[in-house]
């Protein structure tokens, strides 16, 4: 293995840990480590970042891919106004293309102002789970077709709790049947961070790891 890779949401990012499981995954197997996953991030922003990876060449056949899917109405979308007006960079603002990409999902509206907390807010009323779901399955279909025809071979996806569950079953194609890691009860008192039973601490993040090394 040259390398693992790991997108995701903050169930696989340094939130108020020193290591997420996809580094303790990396020292297991004794491979580089990429990072490609953020707190508040969605399904689209992993495909986003890996898609553009791979076609630039930066992930190749020799890498293993794992996805964390996240809840799928999440998505982002580009601001005018720099970093700087919005607070600086951190877990909802990434610079971008003379702006800043907004991380958006049910509460964005409250930890934003101006035209971002006007548009998280109103952004609510239109999503509908059934619709976020086909949008979900048309795209995971397209991007496994990507990887493939690309020849990432080693390519795993993770639904951990109820950050996955809502995805349901994962249409798989042929190559990748057997690489869907479902990790329903990841989220215990023991495994997550105190009073926040929807982010694992450091015993859960070991755990997550041991779990996918099994697996690979």
């Amino acid at each position: 293995m040259t390398r693992l890779v790991v997108a995701g949401c903050s169930v696989s990012d340094y939130f108020e840990v020193g290591k997420p499981w996809g580094e303790y995954l990396s020292e297991k197997l004794s491979c580089e480590y990429l990072h490609l996953a953020g707190a508040s991030g969605s399904n689209y922003r992993m495909w986003r970042l890996l898609v553009s990876h791979v076609v630039d060449n930066k992930i190749t056949a020799d890498d293993t891919v794992i996805v964390q899917y996240t809840t799928p109405e999440r998505n982002e979308f580009w601001s005018p106004r720099p970093l700087e007006q919005l607070g600086g960079a951190g877990e909802n603002y990434h610079g971008e293309s003379g702006g800043s990409l907004v991380k958006i999902k049910h509460n964005t509206y409250t930890h934003t102002d101006g035209k971002e907390h006007k548009f998280a807010k109103l952004w609510r009323n239109f999503i509908n789970p059934e619709f976020e779901i086909e949008k979900f399955r048309v795209n995971h279909m397209m991007f496994q077709c990507l990887m493939k025809e690309y020849g990432i071979t080693k390519l795993y996806f993770i639904q951990a709790g109820p950050y996955g569950s809502s995805l349901g079953e994962l249409q798989l194609l042929e190559s990748y049947k057997n690489n869907n890691i479902i990790c329903r009860d990841i989220f215990k008192v023991e495994t997550c961070l105190p009073n926040d039973l929807s982010h694992l601490n450091d015993n859960g993040h070991r755990t997550l790891a041991d779990i996918v090394a099994a697996r690979l």
